[in-house]
């Protein structure tokens, strides 16, 4: 298969993949002034969704450029 030289999907893949790494660093710095408590663990699991939800849409990205041959 040749590569899409301007692939619309592979581009949108590209900016959820950009704005879910955003969230995971917002969310990870969003801790740093917390105490350690309740606040704190109510972060973590903030933190730990973001990361899981980057996780998953960076693999959908790889994916697709691995199968539609783009990038």
């Amino acid at each position: 298969m040749q590569p899409a030289p301007d692939c619309v999907q592979r581009r949108a893949l590209y900016e959820r993949y950009h704005a879910a790494l955003r969230a995971y660093i917002d969310a990870t710095d969003a801790l740093d002034p917390l105490e350690i408590g309740n606040e704190f663990d109510h972060g973590y699991n903030l933190a730990m969704w973001a990361r899981l939800e980057f996780e998953r849409i960076r693999d959908n990205y790889k994916r697709h450029m691995q199968q539609h041959g783009c990038g």
